[in-house]
């Protein structure tokens, strides 16, 4: 399981999970037969035009209403890269997915709540 602990220089307040993470990754897989009869079988992860993550709040993954707005300024600018790190300590480049509707959403726990949950669309690079 994925956690994302900065978003550019946004450090965000509790680590967002990366959905993805979650679900079995589609494999593409061709058979050939070889001379002595035998069957091999190459497996790979399938191609797409663009890889997209979606970050998500989970039990304990809220975000500050000031961290949503810092955050939002930085996805104002269509098709800027940030810098998106793990966890681990590993690191990703993206842009925020436009695209795929609101790039950033975010909830408010409840009527006046300065605590949010989120969902951030990104692609990564």
């Amino acid at each position: 399981m994925k956690r994302v602990t900065h978003i550019g220089p946004v450090e965000l307040d509790n680590p967002l999970f990366v959905k993805e993470s979650f679900a079995p990754q589609s494999v593409r897989a061709k058979a050939f037969m070889t001379v002595g009869g035998g069957l091999t079988v190459y497996e790979g992860p399938k191609r797409q035009s663009a890889n997209y993550i979606t970050l998500v709040s989970q039990d304990t993954g809220w975000l500050k209403e000031q961290t949503i707005e810092a955050i939002r300024d930085l996805g104002d600018e269509i098709g800027a890269r940030v810098e998106v790190r793990l966890g681990d300590g590993s690191s990703v480049w993206a842009r925020f997915a436009h695209e795929k509707g609101e790039a950033i959403k975010a909830t408010p726990l409840f009527d006046g709540s300065i605590w949010h949950k989120a969902e951030i669309a990104l692609c990564l690079i």
